[in-house]
């Protein structure tokens, strides 16, 4: 799954992305000159939640509205899977 942080226009352009889950003052990653986070074999526990991106230029930062990432479904362990 992957979040994408699309900014309308910068100006100087975004030097850096941040991506947070449920307003943790920690980030999960950042990123220099790329909009993506990507969330590799997603799972309720550890990826439900709300997500925002903060991005950051010479002048300042500005944040998006937080996207909640809802995940549907039955779990079931690596061995089920096989």
């Amino acid at each position: 799954m992957t979040l994408t942080c699309h900014v309308g226009a910068a100006n100087p352009p975004v030097s850096e992305y941040r991506f947070y889950l449920n307003n943790s003052n920690t980030a999960l990653n950042t990123l220099t000159n790329i909009n993506q986070h990507t969330i590799q074999g997603v799972q309720r526990p550890r990826d439900y939640g709300k997500y925002k991106c903060v991005a950051k230029n010479a002048a300042g930062e500005g944040q998006s509205n937080a996207v909640v990432l809802n995940i549907h479904g039955k779990s079931f362990s690596r061995e089920e899977a096989t």
